[in-house]
């Protein structure tokens, strides 16, 4: 991994949003994960806690997401971890690249809310305020840490975890998909997420495209997070159900 000049991402960061021509105060509900508030306390669990007891997280999943098969439990757990990452993850991201720093919570201070709700993850605050340099290997070890469990105990696969954590690392350059030049927001965000020492660069392509009439910049996953396959039978935006169609119909478009 190269070395990383935080002030140099900034920089890069900041000409991508002038040729999108948006501003970073456009960005600051994207940037701010929900903070733990008295009244979510009770009855919550810290990420360590679940990591600890793998356990717990499956009890929180059978009480607030009642999965059935065993293909329904593998998906709400892939899930889970994909709202964590999105959640929480992404926010930080964002802030990073606008501002040169963020928070760096441990896994003591992301909480599991006991709710129902499709937000169900939060931040109780703490934790220290890093640079890039020091974010990206340390994100990327939690990651690495997390990993084992959400595998072993709970049946998340390899594509789904990784995918995930690629999209959260993604965010700050998602937020620009369709308002910075295709070619050059592929590239950025692409050589952005290779200086992370993990697995989810692996797991995302970076791809030109077309929305009905419009040119944008699409995070494609490889690998599924099993959205589709939960009570909600939801399609995720960059789900890789559709990887094939779309690298084949980029592939035709460029031929042209």
């Amino acid at each position: 991994m190269a070395d990383i000049d935080t002030v140099e991402w900034q920089q890069r960061y900041r000409r991508l949003l002038e040729a999108a021509d948006m501003q970073a105060v456009e960005f600051k509900g994207a940037a701010a994960p929900r903070v733990t508030g008295a009244d979510d306390r009770a009855g919550s669990l810290s990420l360590a806690e679940g990591l600890r007891d793998p356990a717990r997280i499956r009890r929180w999943l059978d009480e607030h997401r009642r999965p059935g098969s065993p293909r329904e439990k593998r998906a709400a757990a892939a899930v889970l971890q994909q709202d964590l990452s999105l959640q929480m993850l992404a926010p930080l991201t964002i802030r990073l690249l606008l501002e040169g720093r963020t928070a760096l919570p441990g896994p003591e201070d992301l909480v599991l809310l006991d709710t129902d709700a499709p937000y169900c993850w939060v931040w109780n605050g703490v934790g220290p305020v890093v640079d890039t340099a020091a974010f990206i290997p340390a994100i990327s070890a939690r990651l690495l840490s997390w990993y084992p469990v959400f595998r072993s105990a709970l049946r998340v696969a390899p594509g789904a975890y990784w995918s995930s954590a690629g999209l959260a690392l993604s965010a700050p350059f998602s937020a620009l998909y369709n308002r910075a030049p295709p070619e050059w927001l592929c590239r950025e965000a692409s050589d952005w997420l290779a200086r992370f020492p993990c697995p989810a660069s692996r797991y995302i392509d970076w791809i030109p495209a077309r929305l009905a009439d419009n040119r944008c910049a699409l995070p494609q996953r490889r690998g599924c997070c099993l959205r589709f396959a939960t009570p909600a039978a939801e399609y995720c935006g960059t789900c890789g159900i559709y990887r094939k169609e779309r690298m084949q119909a980029l592939a035709v478009e460029n031929e042209q």
